[in-house]
This record gives C-alpha cells, structure tokens and sequence, in this order.
C-alpha cells in the first residue's frame, strides 16, 4: 500500500476513534449543550458531538471495508477474515463491553450512575443482553456499538462485495437512501456503517484512485468543515428534538464527511503531528487481551478442519469446457453398487486446472487465477456463502420486528410512598429557555396518598421558580395509561401526564399527552408526537373543571390506534398510522410554566404556590388483567365479554 495512503489510514484511525467516543460521553440531562446555559462552550459540544464527529461512523466503516479487499476478490479469504475479526474484533468486543456493564451495575447497586447511564438494575434479562452485548440496542458501554456493526458488516462483506462488484450505483444508492432516510434501522444500530462500509468495497474493486482529489485537498476540508458548522447552528437552536429534515441533513454530512475526512487527513498528514501519528503501527487491541482469550484456542484447533468444511459447504465441483468426463471413472461405492473398480486413478485436467485444485488444496473462498469461464463460478460460490453469511442474523431481524424497548409490566401505584426505584426524580436543571422554572426534587413529595408537584417562587440556579416532575426508569409499551389527577392553578402553567422517549434515550422523539393548560382548566389537551412531529392537537372537556376536583384521564395505546378517555367516556380515537407512535416510552407527571409559550399556554401569572396531585396511576399492558375495579382496561374487557 502506498506509504501516505498508509499513514493517512492510520491517523484518521486514532482522530475518528477519539472522536467517537468524545460523541458518546454520557451526560446527566442537566449539563445537556441543548439548554444553553454555557453559551459558546455549549455550541462548541454540539458542533463537535452531534455535527463534526459523527462522521466518525461512515468514515471507519469505508477504511475497514477497503482494506478488507484491497487485495481484490480473488485472493479475499473468507473464513480466514472471519477468524482473524473474531480475535481483534468481536472477541474485544464481549470482554470490554461485558466488564463495562458488570461494572455499571454494581455501581448502580449503590445508587450511583443513573441519570448518565441506564438502568442496569430494573432492566430485564433480554435488556441486559442488549446493554452487556447490544444483541437489539446500544449497549451501556456505548461507544462499542461500532465493533458489533462492524461484525454484522463482516459477515455480510460476500453479499456486498457481490454486489457492489456487479450493481455498484444501484447498491450504493440503495444503501444511501437507507442510511439518509427514515427507514426502519434492521439488525444495524447505526445505518450509516453499511453505505460507508460498502463505499470502501467499492473503492477497492473499482481500483478508484483515492488520491485524485488531494490537489483539492483544503477547499474540500473548508467546504465541510462550513457545512458542518451550519449544520451545528441548526441543531444547537432546535435540539434535541430536531426536525425531521435536519436531522436527513445530518445524516448526509456524515456521510459526505468521507470525503471531507479524507482530504483533512492530506493536510493533516504533512504536519509534525500527523506525521507522527501516522507512522506509528497500528496495535490489534487483542494482544492485550490475548493472556485471558480462550476463544483463540478454539478457533486455531478449528483451522486444520477449514479446508473439508468449506469444501463441504460451499463447492461444487467446477468443470471445465475442456474437461474429458470420459476419462474419470465413477465409483462404484458412490453410488451404492458395490467395491470401487479401483483405489487409485489419474487425474483429469479438471482436477489440475489451477482454479479447483487450488481452492481444494487451500481451502481458499477464491482461488488466485486469471479471470476465466471460471468467473461465472466465482459469482455462484459469492451468492451461496452469502446465504450462508445471513443465517445467523435471522433471528437479529425478527427480535428488531418487536417493539423495542418496553421493558415495563403491569402496575398501580397509589404513591403511599414515592418509590425510587420505580420513579427518577428531576432535579437542578430545566428543559429550556421556553420554562421559566428548574427541576427541583424539592417539590415533589407524597402526602396522605397523594403525589404532590408544586410551583412556587423560589430561586433555583438561574431560575426564579421552582417547579416539579417524576417519570418511570422503566419504558412502556401498547396498553391502557390512566392517572387520577386534580390539576394546579394558574395562567401559564401545564399540569401534564404523558408519555415519552426522546434523543436522550437515543431515540426518537415520541409522546403521548394529557395536559391541563391553565389558561382553560375547562378543557384538557390531547396530543401525540410521531419522530418529533406533533400538531395532532384536540381539545376535550372535564366537567366542572379539571383544577376543582380528581379526575381520571386514560389512555388505550395499540399497534393501530389509540382511543383517549376522561372520566371513563371516550372523547377522542386516533387511527391514522403516520399519528401514532411506534416506540416504548417513560411515564411523566410534570408542573412546569412558562413566560414566552403565551399563545398556548397563556399568559403567566403567578400568586401563590400551586399543586399538581396525582392520587394514581395504572399501566395495564395489552393481554394483561386490569390493575383496579374502576379500570377503562376493565371496562373493556367487560365489554368485550358481553
């Protein structure tokens, strides 16, 4: 390999690494950059957590799929690549990223960690293989994502070297569509590593100059490096539930970032630093690990058997246009009829001619040859190690099928005491400049039965009221949601329950609501958010008013359509698949007001401290029995019955 293309590979290697795990630093939702109560310092952390470095992804994934055939598909070895990435890269993989979670969840034992990590200890055991392994979701270790994407990539590299080799702009703009657009994520965690990965293939068995563009090195570096900082300025004022279209906007900038990467690596490259970074050889984090790896035993006790099982599997036998049949005589023993005429015979060309013989001889995936009639083989062999390749990742893709996440069971919870272990608390920090008032754990309690969340004027941090919010550690899924609430008092405060997941969960932004605006206890807001688009809006009565007594508010959430109800009437039903949401979500009970949000939420007026009382609350998974008498979950099934 060239020498600079060699040190740029390297260098880009220790950046794109560091700046991958700089995306995921976990943070408490109080120090989130999106608040903006560190000014510039705060845009500094968007532009290079959520604009710059996440090109880090796509960026790899092309280094790793070039170099994986950069010998091109002749002398590609597939089970011996499947070897080698099993030691430097699944291997590491399952040590780091299960010592991680090990070490989450003791330390969570003793109360620390949550709030920046998530929730080892009510998570169920299918969660913990996700947050020790990230068999369907990130793990807790998060930046490991990568190498099990990495893995997947691998496995599939037969398929998409077959087909970026024979398709290549139909692949690639198919991959490109799927990683930009908002099409379901499969067995991939990050969609941008397939395209990427791909593009590097492509680079390699296209024989691309990669170096054709570094005359342009700088302007292409400035170009992106500005698009990026636009792209920064955009998520820093809409963050973190950022529109739709800037979210695609980012997800192309990271994949262009390929380009822009590479031409910032050729100036890098010629500095003293990069100079120096890139001649350094590079460490396969396995010989660090290589005391404690059983794994490899196993593996090289394997290799003798390589050659008769590939054959086995994968080969049929080629024949050539020349080949005499003739001149191979059958066995007799094959066919069940008795002794063979001899032990021994001559081979035919066939058996000499280099293509079969070699690949027999090394049990290679590809025997080293010219390209011949033999191609259309090679083809046939790709296509059936590529079947062979997706079989493990079966059942990857019908566990994704489910709905992610729901980790939660049935409840009721009459809050005679306010359990920690069931409710996260929020305290010292605010959702914006839209609220006038912080989080304070001080104002929230349980009285008599009664969970109360209070407003009222009092200096907390850089705010002059303090207000009150609870939300479940657990993620929910389709079921009934009810709450008996009486709601607070008062123009410019929201008195909310609702559900919700959003880009602090790593998810989309998804929610459904109950809120008691204070401008009008008469009425309470319905609405849902589907990827952070609302304007599902609909307005339904309480009777006599939702600040003057209990009410209860629930809620029927399924896979089709969602059907809401106040005081046990049904007042609303939602149908239309593009309003409802697909994503499990938390539980919340919120008192927050406003000075800016006056067209919605009227005009903030403060005279005294106000309540939010919650007397309780209920899930009610589908297929479950419902959780008390009054239940609209068993109303329903009352009804079901008749």
């Amino acid at each position: 390999m060239d020498a600079n293309v060699s040190a740029r590979i390297n260098l880009m290697r220790i950046l794109l690494i560091s700046g991958i795990v700089f995306v995921h630093v976990p943070y408490n939702p109080q120090w989130s950059p999106f608040l903006g109560n560190y000014g510039m310092l705060d845009w500094l952390r968007v532009f290079l957590g959520e604009s710059l470095f996440r090109i880090g992804v796509p960026c790899l994934s092309a280094i790793s799929g070039y170099l994986l055939f950069r010998r091109g598909l002749a002398d590609f070895d597939y089970w011996k690549t499947l070897k080698t990435k099993a030691r430097t890269v699944l291997l590491p993989f399952l040590i780091w990223s299960g010592s991680f979670f090990v070490v989450v969840y003791a330390i969570q034992r003793h109360g620390l960690g949550f709030g920046y990590l998530p929730d080892t200890i009510n998570a169920t055991p299918r969660q913990w293989l996700s947050m020790a392994f990230a068999v369907e979701a990130t793990p807790v270790n998060l930046p490991l994502y990568f190498l099990r994407d990495l893995m997947l990539c691998i496995l599939l590299s037969p398929l998409l070297a077959l087909l970026v080799s024979r398709y290549p702009r139909v692949t690639l703009l198919a991959l490109l569509a799927y990683a930009i657009l908002p099409l379901p994520n499969g067995i991939f965690l990050k969609k941008s590593i397939l395209f990427g990965f791909s593009a590097g293939i492509y680079a390699s068995l296209h024989g691309v100059n990669i170096k054709m563009l570094d005359r342009f090195a700088a302007p292409i570096a400035a170009g992106f490096l500005a698009i990026a900082v636009v792209i920064a300025v955009g998520l820093y004022y809409t963050g973190p539930d950022f529109p739709l279209w800037l979210d695609m906007a980012l997800r192309l900038t990271s994949i262009a970032g390929i380009i822009g990467s590479w031409a910032i690596s050729e100036l890098l490259v010629r500095t003293r630093f990069g100079e120096k970074i890139g001649s350094r050889e590079r460490t396969e984090l396995l010989d660090l690990l290589r005391p404690l790896s059983a794994a490899r035993v196993v593996l090289d006790d394997l290799e003798p058997h390589r050659a008769q099982l590939l054959s086995a599997l994968l080969f049929h036998r080629a024949v050539h246009r020349h080949c005499d049949p003739r001149r191979v005589p059958q066995s007799r023993t094959a066919l069940g009829a008795g002794p063979a005429r001899s032990a021994y015979r001559q081979p035919n060309r066939c058996e000499t001619n280099g293509h079969a013989a070699a690949a027999r001889r090394a049990g290679r995936l590809f025997a080293p040859a010219k390209v011949t009639t033999m191609t259309i083989d090679r083809y046939r062999r790709f296509a059936r190690l590529a079947f062979i390749a997706t079989l493990p990742l079966a059942g990857l893709a019908t566990a994704a099928a489910a709905q992610e996440g729901a980790n939660g069971k049935s409840f009721k919870d009459d809050f005679d005491t306010l359990d920690t272990r069931v409710w996260f608390v929020s305290d010292g920090w605010n959702n914006g400049g839209h609220q006038n008032c912080t989080w304070s754990k001080k104002q929230v309690k349980t009285v008599d039965g009664i969970l109360e969340l209070t407003f009222e004027e009092k200096k907390v941090k850089e705010r002059n009221f303090a207000c009150g919010e609870i939300q479940t550690r657990k993620r929910f899924g389709y079921g009934t949601y009810e709450a008996r609430i009486k709601a607070a008092d008062g123009s410019g405060l929201n008195s909310a329950f609702f559900t919700y997941i959003g880009p602090a969960d790593k998810k989309p932004h998804d929610e459904i609501d109950f809120e008691v605006l204070g401008k009008n206890t008469a009425k309470v807001q319905i609405n849902q958010y589907v990827s952070a688009k609302g304007g599902n809006e609909f307005l339904a009565d309480v009777p006599g008013g939702a600040n003057q007594g209990f009410n209860d508010y629930a809620f029927v959430w399924e896979k089709n359509r969602i059907r809401y109800y106040v005081n046990g009437e049904l007042v609303h039903e939602v149908t239309d698949p593009a309003k409802i949401p697909v994503n499990a979500q938390k539980i919340f009970f919120s008192l927050w007001g406003t000075d800016t949000l006056t067209d919605w939420m009227g005009t903030f007026s403060y005279k005294e401290p106000t309540k939010l009382q919650v007397d309780r609350v209920a899930f009610t998974a589908a297929g479950d029995e419902c959780q008390f008498a009054e239940s609209v979950a068993c109303q329903l099934e009352r009804a079901q019955s008749e």
